[in-house]
């Protein structure tokens, strides 16, 4: 009895200016369930699914990225003051 076979993707986040940001493997049996997993993905940044050097969809962002990510923010990080209490 011969087992699944089973498919390897990459489902890469892409920032609003072409930038990957971050890559996730999928192992998958087929293009649909691997599209499926792709598009769960999807929140501030785009997936763009591929499978070797095949782009076979994109997934657009579900809502805008918000203000208090895009902003700068303090040394410390969000919620620390740089200016020392005495």
């Amino acid at each position: 009895m011969r087992g699944r076979v089973m498919k390897h993707y990459w489902a890469f986040q892409v920032d609003p200016d072409g930038h990957v940001l971050g890559c996730i493997n999928l192992v998958c049996e087929s293009e649909e369930d691997a599209q499926r997993q792709a598009k769960a993905l999807v929140s501030f940044y785009c997936i763009e699914l591929w499978r070797l050097d095949h782009r076979i969809a994109k997934f657009d962002a579900v809502s805008k990225i918000p203000d208090f990510i895009t902003q700068s923010q303090s040394p410390g990080g969000p919620g620390v003051s740089a200016t020392p209490r005495p």
